[in-house]
């Protein structure tokens, strides 16, 4: 969940915007934000007019229904946005010595819960309050520090220019390329040559640096993604709820067994590698290419040395085979990728498998590719990992969705 809260008040100039992280907890920001809210607007009631402020979801939209110089107010606060709509009831009279009457509440419609501010009493002076909003200030500043200020906005159209454009889709490099990205997402990718520049393009000099996509780690990201990991012997139900909600469907596996059955039963792809034989049946192989089934060998998660060179040998056999072959580790992915290596995938094949086959193998159909249409999530290298994966660690920059970090 990411929640926006915007302040607008007659004595500020500028709307102030504050991003709440997806894992922080709504119980929180119920119990800060109204302190923040009551702190603001306690400071401003002598310019106050009518003004509206917006707190989505869980916030008020509170709009005095009459104020005169004295500072006489009454009104109601409305909480709304699904769940949490309701009403509540802004203090009913405020006079020139300061004097406040009735609460500042709010609860959600089914009266389950109730948002509260500080200022709960029949009778409260101006010099009270100006005590309670200091005592308010740290929750303030967690509040602030927890849900972050916007950050600078970035130019909305970037041109990368004159890198070697790895694009991961398994197709020749591109020297002195250009990679137009617009809003978070890749607007052009080719040569040079081919491509136009938008000339409201900030332009960044990729020269002598190599641009490839953010590798994917399928073991870490299969949650995220939706995917359904089944073991053998799960039940047909998990399989065919995967198939009714058009998740994808990774199989652990072990034994060429396990790896049969999971075949059999459906799965789009398989965990770790066949370790008990290396007596695999071409026309099985040639059934997993044609099904494009996605294996996701996780070499560097086995510690038995006979079983990991029966995986090393048999992920070579696959991938010969035609069989896709993408990364996953759980853990740190570059280990995974020198792992292939070592079991004989050429560089620029791994590069393929720890990006557009990994974008496959959990459904991603916006990443994994630099290509126009995906998601702008780009590495820029000092070195080309298609020569040696271990360049994937020459990071000189990273990009997530159209912006540098």
């Amino acid at each position: 969940m990411t929640t926006r809260c915007n302040f607008k008040c007659v004595h500020c100039t500028n709307t102030f915007a504050k991003e709440a992280p997806a894992d922080l907890s709504l119980e929180l920001f119920q119990r800060v934000v109204p302190l923040v809210r009551t702190a603001h607007e306690l400071s401003l009631f002598w310019g106050w007019r009518g003004v509206t402020q917006h707190f989505p979801s869980f916030g008020y939209d509170s709009a005095p229904a009459s104020i005169n110089n004295s500072g006489v107010m009454g009104g109601s606060i409305t909480t709304f946005d699904g769940p949490h709509d309701g009403r509540g009831t802004f203090p009913t009279g405020i006079n020139a010595a300061g004097a406040i009457a009735g609460d500042v509440t709010g609860w959600f419609a089914d009266k389950s819960r109730q948002v509260q501010g500080f200022v709960r009493a029949d009778a409260v002076s101006w010099s009270m309050i100006r005590h309670e909003a200091v005592r308010a200030l740290p929750l303030i500043g967690l509040a602030l520090l927890l849900a972050a200020c916007k950050p600078p906005e970035q130019p909305a159209i970037t041109s990368m220019v004159g890198a070697v454009l790895l694009d991961g889709t398994g197709g020749p490099p591109i020297s002195n390329s250009v990679v137009t990205i617009e809003n978070g997402w890749i607007r052009a990718a080719g040569a040079r040559t081919s491509l136009l520049i938008p000339p409201e393009a900030e332009k960044i000099d990729g020269a002598g640096k190599f641009l490839a996509p953010v590798p994917i780690d399928v073991a870490r990201l299969s949650a995220r993604a939706g995917a359904v990991i089944v073991r053998p012997g799960d039940p047909e139900s998990s399989y065919e709820e995967a198939r009714r909600d058009h998740k994808p469907i990774l199989g652990q596996i072990s034994t060429l067994r396990d790896a049969r059955a999971m075949v059999a039963r459906g799965v789009t792809g398989c965990l770790h590698m066949i370790r008990d034989t290396e007596a695999i049946d071409p026309a099985f192989i040639a059934q997993m290419r044609d099904l494009r089934i996605v294996v996701v060998p996780m070499l560097a998660a086995e510690r038995d040395p006979r079983a990991l060179g029966v995986a090393k040998r048999n992920t070579k056999k696959l991938a010969d085979g035609g069989v896709l072959l993408a990364v996953g580790s759980g853990g740190d992915i570059y280990p995974e990728m020198e792992a292939l290596a070592e079991a004989g995938i050429p560089p620029a094949d791994v590069l393929v498998a720890a990006t557009r086959n990994g974008a496959l193998a959990l459904g991603m159909g916006d990443a994994g590719t630099i290509e126009a249409g995906k998601r702008a999530d780009m590495l820029l290298l000092s070195a080309n990992p298609a020569e040696d994966v271990r360049n994937f660690g020459r990071v000189v920059r990273t990009m997530r969705e159209g912006r540098w970090q």
